[in-house]
């Protein structure tokens, strides 16, 4: 028997997540999915190797660490803002950015909040070397 369109339904895995306030104290409270690193791949082309860089680039961000160049931050918050825009399904990213901007704070939180269930899935992925 084929999965009915209820099934679907109930099986819907986004959640809500409470984003950074705005600067005036406004709460911002999104509807997250789980990032598809196949679909960004197939819609834009960001390649999955970029995705731990990004991370790093991140996780330095919020330790405040400054080791990046220019040029692996301009990248970095290209993907950070791609991740972010392809998870946000209410408020939409685009209805953000239409109507107050996002903040620098907000991005991360977000990005860091989808990326939870994808690197904890990194220790079940094997090591790689290179030889």
């Amino acid at each position: 028997m084929a999965t009915t369109i209820e099934q679907l339904k109930a099986a819907k895995s986004t959640w809500e997540f409470k984003a950074p306030p705005f600067a005036n104290g406004t709460e911002l409270v999104v509807e997250l999915r789980q990032p598809s690193i196949m679909a960004m791949i197939y819609e834009d082309g960001v390649a999955n190797p970029l995705i731990n860089d990004v991370q790093a680039v991140a996780d330095q961000v919020k330790k405040k660490k400054t080791q990046s160049t220019p040029e692996q931050q301009a990248s970095a918050y290209r993907l950070i803002t791609r991740v972010v825009e392809y998870c946000m399904v209410s408020p939409t990213y685009k209805e953000v950015n239409e109507y107050v901007g996002m903040t620098d704070s907000q991005l991360l939180a977000i990005y860091q909040e989808v990326m939870k269930s994808t690197t904890d899935l990194s220790s079940f992925r094997p090591e790689t070397t290179n030889s």
